[in-house]
């Protein structure tokens, strides 16, 4: 999905990866352009960073404006929300070709677990109501069929009119943002 969600950003943020990307990388990346999530993981299951990138950009944030980017997106920089949330997470990242990492823990092929985990500690302490899920068999796509589920039955819950309930005392600890 690196390949899918990089050109999206891209396209979003009108950056040329061609200064930071090797022939591979490219390729990629306007392969993925026209493909849905499902079709990206398949065709390129397991992708990092270091396949599409040149030697000088070992991480996306040697890349200066990969870097601004994901300093932009970081939801921890945000301010936390005022608005009830139901936050859920997979963390089964290796179902779609993304092992958990030794030093960040698990993720769902996208997002690393604990740091969603320290995101939604940090909206609980500035006072949002949060219902957090882990689910630890999902990854990305298939975390989609339990989120739809609980998420409905949330946001049902939201439009009646029944009082939010929140989590926030039994979220593990997480990662460092």
């Amino acid at each position: 999905m690196v390949g899918l969600a990089l050109t999206a950003l891209g396209d979003a943020y009108d950056i040329d990866f061609s200064q930071y990307f090797n022939d591979y990388g490219m390729t990629v990346a306007n392969d993925v352009r026209d493909l849905s999530i499902v079709d990206s993981v398949a065709r390129y299951p397991g992708l990092h960073w270091s396949d599409l990138a040149k030697p000088e950009y070992p991480t996306p944030q040697d890349a200066p404006e990969v870097k601004a980017v994901i300093d932009d997106i970081n939801m921890g920089n945000w301010g936390s929300p005022r608005i009830p949330m139901f936050v859920f997470q997979g963390a089964a990242g290796w179902i779609e070709g993304t092992p958990a990492s030794p030093s960040v823990g698990p993720g769902d092929g996208i997002m690393v677990a604990k740091d969603v985990r320290t995101l939604v500690r940090q909206y609980c302490e500035a006072g949002t109501q949060v219902e957090y899920r882990e689910y630890p068999f999902a990854g990305h796509v298939i975390a989609a069929v339990p989120w739809a589920v609980e998420g409905c039955l949330w946001l049902e819950g939201r439009l009646r009119g029944t009082p939010t309930t929140n989590n926030c005392a039994t979220v593990p600890q997480g990662n460092e943002l």
